[in-house]
């Protein structure tokens, strides 16, 4: 009994860290077999967004664009002034703030299996805002980003 205490200790304390683990996910990623697999999409807008700004921060732009399916990729990219996803995920730099980023209620308007969160109603602790992103319920029952637009005002600040 000591030794299987002993053993189950070594591997909480030494097993590496699930670095595709998805905040507020229902699981993680990674890959089984030499298969590269997606992570698994939060369930609910609010956590698919909010690990987005967790990913950038981290300075992990593949994980950010696997929160998005193809259709939404394109218009991140653009708005970001980026040749892809993953370039314009990479390209943000002033991520203050983006770990401990809040998507309250306010942020989130649902009609159906769409739902649209706006940045600007995010309580960020710095950092620049990534626009407002437009959400779809898939099958699994987690939530996809398939959209995206920039803020207006761009600062959210101005009017």
């Amino acid at each position: 009994m000591l030794i299987l205490a002993v053993l189950g200790g070594v591997n909480y304390f030494f097993a590496p860290a699930d670095s595709t683990a998805v905040p507020g996910g229902t699981g993680s990623g990674g890959s089984a077999g030499g298969v590269q697999q997606n992570p698994i999409r939060p369930r609910s807008p609010q956590e698919t967004v909010r690990a987005v700004y967790h990913y950038i921060a981290a300075h992990n732009p593949s994980l950010a664009c696997a929160m998005f399916l193809p259709d939404g990729q394109l218009p991140f990219a653009s708005d970001l002034h980026g040749a892809n996803c993953q370039d314009a995920a990479a390209k943000v730099t002033n991520t203050a703030g983006y770990d401990t980023a809040v998507v309250p209620e306010a942020a989130v308007t649902t009609s159906g299996a769409t739902s649209t969160v706006d940045s600007c109603q995010m309580t960020i602790a710095g950092g620049q805002r990534l626009g407002v992103f437009t959400l779809t319920k898939q099958p699994d029952l987690s939530w996809a980003i398939t959209g995206h637009a920039p803020s207006n005002p761009p600062d959210c600040l101005t009017g």
